[in-house]
């Protein structure tokens, strides 16, 4: 048996690109393809599982996990794995910064949409109106705040960077080799926040980022800020969005994670009506949905497993103590 196991399914298992990204480390098993009687033994005698929805996809083999092996996930994130039936000691992984160039992309479309006002002026244009002296935003020389300096974070700031802000960032060790302005932890994030033009938040959903951002910290940033969430919508506390958008309608936000959403909870949904908020802009988490994405995914993940199987430090690990949430 191949040491690693795939029991990815449609539209998550390519073939041909598997095929050539596990050549290096010995080939692959496929997880469909072992008899049922024998998925247990697979899974049990793996080194490396490589999965995107691990319960759904091994259903009752998935106890035969055991310590030692590496539970590598598809996706980035890791809030919404069932880790009560992930048995102690199994090395769990998300695809740390797979999809970071999309997402930073699609962030700084939201970012530019929302300063330029590009909805706002296409749609005064089809009614035929010509504002041409409506001022929009300069972003050049202004403060950014970016929330979560992994892959995405990363990406996000230089990007920014590049149009010329100033970016302050968080992440959990307030070290970096990136060129930012400053960097934190969660005890900076006023000095981090406070009168931003724009911020981005990229961090992952756990136990410690859970409504991370509310009442105050909103309050923090400029009177006409940017605020954009690629990453998950329960950092944002969705009652205080809301009112600080409805209060403060200079105040503008790009939201392409939310709170209750299809793939993760089967449907779509928000508690207030921040729809029908004009200083909001929605996306459909859909920053990672670009033609390349099985390139990425399988690259991030294939990287991170030669990492494990080298016995060298991997990316993405999960933490029990803050992802059980």
């Amino acid at each position: 048996m191949a040491d690693i196991l795939v029991t990815l399914t449609s539209p998550h298992a390519n073939r041909p690109l598997l095929d050539e990204m596990a050549a290096p480390y010995g080939g692959y098993a496929n997880f469909a393809d072992v008899p049922e009687a024998d998925r247990a033994a697979a899974v049990a005698s793996a080194k490396v599982v490589l999965s995107f929805k691990p319960h759904k996809e091994m259903g009752d083999a998935m106890a035969a996990l055991h310590p030692g092996q590496l539970l590598q996930i598809l996706s980035a994130g890791l809030d919404d794995l069932p880790f009560d039936r992930i048995p102690d000691g199994v090395t769990v992984a998300g695809n740390s910064g797979a999809f970071a160039r999309p997402m930073a992309e699609h962030a700084l479309a939201m970012v530019l949409c929302l300063a330029k006002r590009l909805r706002e002026e296409d749609a005064a244009m089809r009614r035929g109106e010509f504002n041409q002296m409506v001022p929009t935003l300069l972003l050049s020389g202004k403060k950014a705040a970016v929330l979560g300096l992994g892959g995405a974070g990363k990406a996000v700031a230089r990007l920014l960077a590049a149009l010329g802000m100033e970016i302050y960032a968080l992440n959990t060790s307030g070290k970096t080799d990136e060129p930012v302005a400053y960097v934190g932890t969660r005890d900076n994030l006023r000095t981090i926040l406070e009168g931003a033009q724009v911020a981005v938040l990229t961090l992952p959903y756990s136990r410690l980022t859970h409504e991370m951002i509310g009442a105050r910290e909103l309050a923090l940033l400029a009177p006409d800020a940017i605020l954009v969430n690629v990453a998950r919508g329960e950092i944002l506390d969705q009652k205080a969005l809301y009112e600080h958008l409805r209060d403060h309608p200079a105040f503008r936000a790009g939201i392409e994670s939310w709170w209750v959403e299809p793939l993760r909870h089967g449907r779509f949904e928000v508690e207030y009506p921040l729809l029908d908020l004009p200083n909001l802009l929605a996306s459909p988490h859909n920053s990672f949905d670009v033609a390349e994405w099985p390139q990425l995914s399988y690259e991030a993940a294939f990287a991170n497993i030669g990492r494990y199987l080298r016995g060298e430090a991997i990316t993405g690990l999960m933490r029990p103590q803050l992802h059980r949430i």
